[in-house]
């Protein structure tokens, strides 16, 4: 197979009126492969290096930093859930504390009541 690209590389190469180079497109005469192709190289090298050493690292640093901030929201998320848990059964039991009083300090008032009652009861 490498042997057969490189016959046809070598016959193109040799053979100076391909195509339509004659026609007008200067693109296709062999004379100015070789610079095109030096020319193809440099610009493709430049852009894959400005790319990994500029872009991909400001690039990978965005995205690394959205997941720890993510990471980060979520944790705090999770602690001020534990946190109005925590709280909902503290009001839930001082509800449930205030409504024992209160029956107990109906429960004194009506003793007293009828105490006071059955004292003016007998005085009558």
């Amino acid at each position: 197979m490498r042997l057969y690209f490189l016959g046809i590389g070598i016959f193109i190469i040799s053979y100076t009126h391909l195509f339509a180079a004659e026609a007008g497109m200067p693109q296709l005469d062999p004379t100015y492969w070789a610079s095109q192709a030096f020319w193809l190289i440099l610009i493709f090298a430049v852009l894959y290096l400005t790319l990994s050493n500029l872009f991909i690292p400001k690039i990978k640093n965005n995205i690394d930093s959205r997941e720890n901030k993510i990471k980060d929201d979520l944790d705090e998320a999770q602690k001020l859930k534990n946190l109005t848990e925590q709280k909902l059964k503290e009001y839930e039991q001082s509800i449930v504390n205030a409504k024992k009083e209160v029956q107990k300090i109906i429960f004194e008032s009506k003793n007293e009541l009828s105490t006071q009652i059955q004292t003016k009861k007998k005085k009558i």
